[in-house]
């Protein structure tokens, strides 16, 4: 009878120090992972950017063989990211007009940019943040041909600072480093800053 008694007690449930064993080793598994769930979400966000950027630059080029020229305007171009998108794109030094998404369906009209989507994220600032240049499609000059620069401009950390990719149909430089011609740079890291 003891015996059972004995073995029922041991069932039953962990003692305090077993709980706070694995208390300690949930937390120390915690402080360990978090850092490297937020490096992967800053990514992924990031990705955003770099995939736009090459069909903005795919966009591009497709129109410059159809026609000779580049596009800044987003809507002939038929550059339209999905909703939901962090990141403003700017296709012109000049805002001639922004393609809006702030409501739960976005205004069509000819635009030079398209804004960060304020109805997913409503605490984004949906205007350039002063002190970042705008690229845009400049036309011929002497001895040279037409040229684009499209940026993506965002804030994917919530932060002051502005995450700003590029890419352009010519060679250029980023951060130091010579970039080609279509592939997209990121110019400011606001996670680097």
């Amino acid at each position: 009878m003891a015996k059972r008694r004995r073995a029922a007690r041991g069932i039953a449930g962990f003692s305090m120090v077993e709980l706070a064993i694995t208390v300690a080793v949930i937390g120390i598994i915690a402080i360990l992972a978090i850092p490297n769930l937020l490096k992967m979400q800053n990514r992924a966000r990031k990705s955003e950017a770099r995939i736009n950027m090459k069909t903005a630059w795919t966009l591009q080029r497709a129109y410059y063989q159809e026609r000779e020229k580049y596009e800044s305007d987003v809507s002939r171009l038929g550059f339209a990211p999905e909703r939901g998108n962090r990141f403003a794109y700017y296709f012109a030094p000049t805002i001639l007009g922004c393609l809006l998404r702030s409501g739960s369906i976005e205004l069509p009209l000819a635009a030079t940019c398209i804004q960060v989507d304020t109805f997913k994220f409503p605490l984004s600032l949906p205007n350039p943040p002063l002190g970042i240049a705008l690229p845009g499609v400049a036309p011929p000059t002497a001895g040279r041909a037409s040229m684009f620069t499209v940026a993506a401009v965002g804030n994917i950390d919530s932060d002051d600072s502005w995450d700003v990719w590029t890419v352009s149909s010519e060679t250029r430089s980023c951060k130091g480093d010579s970039v080609p011609a279509g592939v997209a740079c990121n110019d400011r890291d606001d996670l680097d800053e």
